[in-house]
């Protein structure tokens, strides 16, 4: 890796000024996994003066890791970071990804806690806390990347503040309002009348005849009180189609654009009659305030 060194001095004399420049390259072996992760860590690399925070964003502080959402700390040193992060390995290692966060944040909280020590590392060191400090398998565990994420993330969890919640919020308020107006705008006059007809049976389960409404309305048709139905060739239709059992019709009704929500008459027809058209009652469900209220939406 070779990092280039630009050091400027400046010099004031009777004339004016005087600016000397001095380059030094210089051949430096890798960084140390630890050097790589305290500068990802604490932004090292780009001095927090050259960066626009936002107001909740905790300043850079040489050497320490900014913890949010947490009233009784705001910041954790890197030392400790990384006691987590053995700690993390030794107690979850074998967990999912969530288990390991969970054993980093059950370490802060009880650095919130007033029932036990103030810091990390006591925290951690504390007689009979963790079993793997006990039996010396956490001090010997390596800095493993995941369990140093799952660090992380614990340290990060609450890292939007109250006003950034709300504002996502409002956000979604707002993309919902929007979805329903499409909805409502393009559901025309607010519901749509349907004119279809479909067939279905029951013989110990529900099962669709035809749904074919064009070939049924020369078989079927309806008014505001009755359905009137072709005896002969809505029966011969029932026959070449397999339908035995309760036979029932549904047909008119309304829908709501796009598709979202509607409602239908229905009947049970019955068969036996002697009439060349089948006369059947039935109570229309569409004056109920319920369904104009699903109109309306």
């Amino acid at each position: 890796m070779v990092i280039l060194l630009l050091t400027a001095a400046v010099k004031g004399n009777d004339g004016g000024q005087q600016v000397e420049t001095h380059e030094e390259v210089k051949s430096v072996e890798a960084m140390s996994s630890r050097t790589q992760t305290a500068d990802t860590l604490t932004g090292a690399a780009v001095p927090e003066q050259e960066k626009e925070f936002e107001e909740w964003v905790k300043p850079h502080i040489e050497g320490m890791v900014p913890v949010y959402g947490r009233a009784g700390i705001d910041y954790i040193s890197l030392d400790d970071f990384e006691l987590m992060g053995k700690t993390v390995f030794a107690e979850a290692k074998t967990e999912e990804f969530e288990g390991q966060v969970a054993v980093a944040e059950v370490i802060l909280n009880r650095v919130e806690s007033e029932n036990f020590p103030d810091t990390v590392e006591e925290v951690i060191k504390q007689d009979g806390a963790f079993s793997t400090w006990g039996n010396g398998s956490a001090e010997a565990a390596s800095l493993d990347d995941e369990c140093l994420e799952a660090v992380q993330d614990a340290v990060n969890e609450r890292i939007f503040p109250d006003s950034v919640v709300y504002s996502m919020a409002a956000a979604a308020v707002l993309v919902i309002a929007a979805l329903m107006l499409a909805v409502h705008t393009h559901s025309y006059a607010r519901s749509n009348e349907s004119r279809n007809i479909l067939v279905g049976k029951y013989d110990g389960e529900n099962a669709v005849v035809s749904y074919d409404t064009e070939e049924l309305s020369r078989m079927i048709s309806y008014d505001d009180k009755y359905v009137y139905v072709e005896r002969e060739a809505f029966e011969k239709f029932l026959i070449e189609n397999n339908a035995d059992g309760e036979i029932w019709i549904v047909f008119g009704g309304f829908y709501k654009l796009p598709g979202l929500a509607g409602a239908a008459e229905s009947c049970i027809y019955e068969s036996g009659s002697g009439d060349r058209v089948v006369q059947i009652p039935y109570e229309s469900i569409m004056d109920n305030w319920y369904m104009e209220l699903l109109k309306l939406l």
